[in-house]
């Protein structure tokens, strides 16, 4: 299968390039030119196509759907904090972009799988979340990627044009990494190698739901061999959550450093499980376990000194 992976030079993507490479598929990637992205692609196969650009741009689009019998759209801006400070510019990616990637597929008639985002539910009072819950963004980030998640489905029954959403928890893994904006476990975990304290937003009950890289790399295997591409969304997540203050408090016990609650975030979310059933009738089972998965990571970034 010839699958383009816009994103694809990210966390989540470039672990997706290696994974379908592996299983014979020809992979082409569209993803923005960063220090990171560069260093990412630098290690992938030489039979990886990549194009430096960005989805907002039609043209380059175009270009590089043309051909394709899949595209995985995994390119977006992620901060929640950034999208508050910033919003035009989280649009201009999430949703314009979107919109270019499905009209792209619309005239080649190409398959898309559209990664969305828990973050659409907002704050839901009820757990676990099944895919009939209405949308309740509380972000810029959050309003961005839903809007792109309905004008998918949109795409299907005005056009015809095949696509799935996924929309799955909070993900962790090897390669991930904090920088400025970055993720939470990512984050907390280069504060406390480079000797400082580990700060979390609020009291820390805010509950996560988190899923091994690995797992949700099979879970997009899964999908795009198995999966309908009808317009319709899925869950992939554990089943599972935890507190901030527990992920805060393992992290801290194993590498020695404070912990320091700050003032909550705006658009922050106390947290809630998905329910994944769907995707489970599929046949999905994550392997990995959330604790011993963490140490793994907190392994790795001891191992390569971050």
């Amino acid at each position: 299968m010839k699958i383009l992976i816009t994103g694809g030079a990210g966390f989540l993507g470039t672990h997706l390039v290696k994974y379908w490479g592996s299983k014979g598929h020809q992979i082409s990637v569209l993803n923005t030119k960063s220090k990171r992205s560069t260093e990412f692609a630098s290690g992938f196969n030489s039979d990886v196509d990549v194009t430096w650009g960005s989805v907002e741009d039609y043209n380059t689009v175009k270009n590089s759907v043309k051909g394709k019998d899949l595209i995985v759209h995994l390119a977006a801006k992620v901060n929640v904090d950034q999208s508050v400070v910033s919003p035009k510019d989280y649009f201009a990616t999430n949703l314009d972009g979107t919109i270019n990637i499905l009209e792209a597929a619309r005239n080649f008639g190409v398959k898309v799988l559209y990664e969305s985002s828990r973050e659409v539910y907002g704050d839901m009072p009820v757990s676990p979340v099944s895919e009939e819950t209405e949308l309740k963004p509380k972000s810029p980030y959050a309003l961005s990627k839903a809007s792109a998640d309905r004008i998918c489905y949109g795409y299907h029954t005005s056009y015809g044009v095949e696509v799935m959403i996924l929309r799955s928890c909070n993900v962790y893994g090897a390669n991930q990494r904090a920088g400025k904006l970055g993720a939470f476990i990512p984050r907390l975990v280069e504060q406390a190698l480079g000797g400082g304290e580990l700060t979390i937003y609020g009291s820390g009950n805010q509950k996560r739901e988190y899923i091994h890289v690995s797992d949700l790399v099979r879970a997009h295997d899964l999908l795009i061999n198995k999966g309908e591409f009808l317009g319709e969304a899925i869950n992939v997540g554990t089943n599972h959550y935890h507190s901030v203050k527990e992920i805060a408090e393992k992290i801290s016990n194993r590498l020695s450093a404070q912990i320091l609650n700050v003032q909550s975030r705006q658009g922050e979310i106390p947290g809630f499980v998905l329910d994944s059933n769907l995707i489970r009738l599929m046949g999905f089972v994550p392997r990995i376990d959330f604790w011993k998965g963490l140490d793994d990571y907190i392994d790795y970034c001891v191992s390569i000194g971050r």
